[in-house]
């Protein structure tokens, strides 16, 4: 699956494969993934920050 994806190469030897990783496919995906992963930054934070605050509620109470 990952062969046909483009994401190794494989070198047969043998009786063994050797499968080496294709840095730059994982290149574009991360490129591609740049704005999602913004968005979910700043999400993440507010919601670490929310639950923070629930945390020192609970705890004056």
């Amino acid at each position: 699956m990952l062969r046909e994806a483009g994401l190794v190469d494989v070198e047969q030897q043998a009786q063994r494969r050797i499968y080496r990783l294709r840095t730059e496919p994982l290149a574009d995906l991360d490129e591609w993934l740049a704005p999602y992963r913004a968005l979910w930054q700043g999400r993440l934070a507010a919601l670490h920050t929310e639950v923070a605050r629930g945390r020192r509620e609970r705890r004056a109470t």
